[in-house]
């Protein structure tokens, strides 16, 4: 697997598989920035624009594993609910699932899970914290691609 990161800075990444068609985003709460954080909201809304233009389905790895020393801000997770909603049909028509990756943290969990009921995710998305379990459940899902 070879990750072509098409943004990158301390707490956020936004890379693409382009082999396997995973869009990894990965984000540290260490680092995490409210600027940095809009620039990479753009660059993603991009990276859909362009999905937009053809047929290929993508899986997303929502990779938060990187943010165990501290919460993310509210704000963190309303950005990134209100660009995907943004999103709309394009997430519908070329989301294929979408698995996020986290630290084994139930306060988290309990953030995530409060989140993705706010985001009308249209395709199947599972919570994992072992990064073993997020290839099986892209491979378990049997969409068209």
């Amino acid at each position: 697997m070879s990750i072509n990161y098409i943004y990158d800075t301390d707490g956020t990444k936004l890379g693409i598989d382009p082999d396997n068609k995973i869009l990894h985003v990965i984000t540290s709460s260490d680092g995490y920035d409210k600027k940095k954080f809009s620039t990479f909201l753009e660059y993603l809304t991009s990276f859909w624009s362009l999905v937009e233009s053809g047929d290929d389905k993508y899986f997303i790895l929502l990779d938060l594993s990187g943010a165990t020393a501290k919460m993310m801000p509210m704000e963190f997770y309303t950005s990134l609910i209100q660009t995907m909603n943004g999103m709309g049909k394009s997430i519908e028509k070329h989301l294929h699932s979408m698995c996020v990756l986290m630290s084994n943290n139930g306060l988290m969990s309990g953030i995530i899970k409060i989140a993705l009921k706010l985001f009308d995710v249209p395709r199947p998305v599972k919570l994992v914290t072992n990064r073993n379990d997020v290839q099986p459940f892209f491979d378990s899902n049997k969409l068209d691609l």
